[in-house]
């Protein structure tokens, strides 16, 4: 394994999982409260997120074995959105 890569997980096993590693990666990411992580919340209004920010989180979710590109996470407007996106992309979904 190359220096600095860490090993592939299994994507969350539950929906609810994948919410709760979700809004821990968002709060952290984003220097946010993790209460501040509400499914309505704006990620780029409300919780001030960016593109590289969206990127971040994009590989933290591979690093999880969620298959989600940058790109994919950036077009979310919510947490809600990149819930589902997520979930979906776990599953399997394009």
């Amino acid at each position: 394994m190359p220096i600095g890569t860490a090993p592939r997980r299994d994507a969350p096993a539950t929906r609810d999982d994948l919410t709760r590693l979700l809004r821990g990666v968002c709060a952290a990411v984003l220097a946010v409260d993790r209460a501040d992580v509400t499914d309505a919340a704006l990620l780029a209004e409300d919780l001030e997120a960016d593109s590289l920010d969206t990127a971040e989180i994009a590989g933290v979710l591979r690093s999880h074995g969620v298959p989600i590109t940058a790109r994919e996470a950036a077009a979310a407007r919510t947490f809600a959105d990149l819930v589902a996106l997520a979930h979906a992309r776990a599953a399997g979904g394009a």
